[in-house]
């Protein structure tokens, strides 16, 4: 019985190595395609948030049809949607990252697609969530 137990568990372990060796040679790709990410040579226009805590540039060919929300229409059916929200005091970032990509990776699909990374954004220590999935069309779509 003892043997089995242990056969059993050197199996499940053996899995747990693989999936988290997936996960890292994933994270990596998407680090090196971030490092080599070159500008687009277009010009950009400054967009600040509507609580002033956050100031961004979208290129300036891009249209946003209402000035109340954050969403910017580009070429290619491409579009770029900026959502901000405080974490509350006291709430650390990993847990609240956490709750978040909690939420996420309950919808079906989502987790075998799904990647984090730590990063930083204006100086401030930040997380990036980064889901491919197919749209209504079938069709693969990023999401960071």
């Amino acid at each position: 019985m003892r043997p089995l137990a242990l056969l059993l568990l050197c199996l499940l372990c053996g899995g747990l190595g693989v999936s988290a060796n997936a996960q890292t040679a994933r994270l990596q790709a998407r680090e090196a395609e971030w490092k080599n990410y070159q500008l687009p040579q277009t010009n950009f226009a400054r967009h600040v948030a509507a609580n002033n805590k956050l100031i961004f540039r979208v290129p300036a060919d891009w249209k946003q049809d209402d000035p109340a929300v954050l969403t910017f229409a580009g070429p290619h059916s491409s579009w770029i949607r900026v959502l901000v929200q405080d974490v509350p005091d006291g709430y650390p970032l990993p847990d609240f990252f956490g709750a978040i990509l909690q939420a996420v990776r309950s919808t079906p699909g989502a987790a075998e697609s799904t990647l984090t990374r730590r990063t930083h954004f204006q100086d401030l220590e930040a997380r990036e969530l980064f889901i491919e999935s197919p749209d209504a069309a079938g069709e693969m779509t990023r999401s960071t």
